[in-house]
């Protein structure tokens, strides 16, 4: 009698592979999650640097940040590079940034400005805590998300 040579898989090597691919993906689906979060916080970090730094040169070309000072066209409020409080700025953000993080700015004056990067409480982010940056290059990370940052490790950037 002749024998016909088996083609394809048996029943439990398909089931030992279904293992170990689940396995695997349980392993790495939250590694990639978590790596996600990270580079995330990383890009939001840029963008507020970025941001930073462009008011940096505002007050460095028309010495204020915001006000009447700040007025050189004499149209009696502030020249529209510095905004009407954060619309056209908002447009230098990264997409990951503006998808993940409302960016606001607060106490924009004369001499001072803080720069707030909020996470989407409808996205992944939502955990993450909020990042500012200070007219004086101050980092702030509000990392247990109590909503300030007075708690300790919380007045820089660094994990």
């Amino acid at each position: 009698m002749k024998q016909i040579a088996q083609q394809g898989f048996s029943l439990t090597e398909l089931v030992v592979a279904m293992a170990i691919m689940s396995i695997l993906t349980m392993i790495a689906v939250p590694s990639y999650q978590q790596h996600l979060k990270t580079s995330r916080i990383a890009m939001a970090k840029a963008d507020l640097m970025e941001l930073a730094g462009y008011f940096e040169r505002q007050r460095t070309i028309n010495a204020c940040y915001n006000g009447p000072a700040c007025d050189k066209d004499e149209t009696g409020g502030s020249d529209p590079l510095i905004v009407d409080q954060t619309s056209s700025i908002l447009d230098m953000l990264s997409d990951d940034t503006a998808k993940y993080y409302n960016v606001t700015l607060t106490a924009l004056t004369n001499s001072t400005f803080t720069l707030r990067a909020t996470p989407d409480s409808t996205t992944t982010q939502k955990d993450t805590g909020y990042l500012e940056v200070l007219h004086t290059g101050q980092q702030r990370w509000d990392k247990n998300h109590d909503g300030d940052t007075a708690d300790t490790g919380e007045g820089s950037w660094k994990r």
